[in-house]
């Protein structure tokens, strides 16, 4: 039987800014996105240093978990 794994993702990962993430999320002020790093909600982020960076792939998944579709609310 052979597995198989699943390699590193090709490239380096594009990182955005807490500003360019914000835009990316419809207008997320930066603010709000240290808020919520600091109560442990929003996307997830990359620390490098003191640079806090968020993975563009990351906040495609994290949209995708967020999305609710209203017909699932009744």
């Amino acid at each position: 039987m052979t597995e198989h794994h699943q390699g590193p993702p090709q490239g380096p990962p594009q990182l955005l800014r807490p500003t360019e993430t914000g835009r990316a999320l419809g207008g997320i002020h930066p603010q709000t996105l240290a808020n919520w790093r600091h109560t442990g909600k929003g996307p997830p982020y990359v620390k490098i240093g003191s640079a806090i960076r968020y993975d563009a792939d990351a906040l495609r998944v994290y949209c995708a978990e967020n999305t609710r579709n209203p017909k699932d609310s009744r």
